[in-house]
């Protein structure tokens, strides 16, 4: 059903630094604390660009929003919202940590992801891929999931995949984040 990507599609995790970030994210879920530190880590990972503003959350407020964003009792849309409460971080960063804590259920957004996704009109509003609100990420994720669920891999790998095509197509230099 989706031939167009299964052509480009990773099926191994090619970004160590991803795998380090989520194991030690899960650590800390487990021990029901957050870091700053990790926090920082993550962010960093995702962009550089917010890490002003993303250094103004207290480790307090870090662990509240953490917690109540990894809660098994909220949906998508609750726990995108709950983690774009911190200072610095936007839907595509919020992803990143969703991505983080279950890959297998999420996956990162991200501009070029986007743009291979509208190019094969699999989504069609923002060509550009920029200003993705939380809406936008539940249609991206929906779209994730169905080609993730038909080529029998997670939504994770078609995300990392989309990114590196985007960049492929448009020669940039490959980036290990998406």
């Amino acid at each position: 059903m989706y031939p167009e990507i299964e052509r480009f599609l990773l099926t191994v995790e090619p970004d160590e630094s991803f795998i380090s970030l989520q194991k030690k994210l899960s650590n800390e879920i487990k021990n029901k604390y957050f870091s700053k530190d990790l926090f920082i880590e993550i962010c960093r990972w995702k962009s550089t660009r917010k890490i002003t503003l993303q250094n103004k959350n207290s480790t307090e407020k870090i662990n509240v929003v953490m917690s109540q964003a990894f809660n098994k009792l909220h949906g998508d849309k609750k726990r995108i919202d709950t983690l774009c409460t911190l200072d610095g971080v936007a839907v595509p960063t919020a992803s990143a940590f969703l991505t983080m804590f279950d890959s297998n259920r999420y996956g990162v957004i991200d501009l070029h992801a986007w743009q291979v996704l509208h190019r094969m009109k699999i989504v069609t509003k923002k060509p550009s891929g920029k200003s993705l609100s939380t809406r936008d990420y539940i249609t991206y994720l929906n779209q994730i999931r169905a080609i993730a669920t038909n080529l029998n891999v997670t939504p994770r790998l078609v995300d990392i995949s989309l990114m590196k095509e985007n960049q492929r197509i448009e020669g940039r230099s490959s980036s290990s984040c998406a």
